[in-house]
């Protein structure tokens, strides 16, 4: 962003990261190419275990990504 602001540069952003900059002075222009992706990720610290309700939340996130990538929708 601070070469965009420095006006010698563009950069892509996620949606909600660009609306987070609460920069009115810069000009946002949605993708509309659907081949536009981006890979996510979870992470967690190999050396800890994790509680129950952590356990079952990346239980849920691993299986909603799953669900997602069948679908098409990776």
């Amino acid at each position: 962003m601070a070469m965009v602001r420095a006006e010698i540069g563009v950069t892509i952003l996620p949606e909600m990261a660009a609306r987070a900059a609460n920069a009115p002075e810069l000009v946002f222009c949605q993708l509309a190419d659907s081949r536009a992706t981006r890979q996510i990720h979870l992470l967690r610290k190999t050396d800890t275990a994790l509680s129950p309700a952590a356990r079952l939340l990346e239980k849920h996130i691993l299986t909603c990504a799953a669900e997602l990538t069948e679908g098409g929708l990776s």
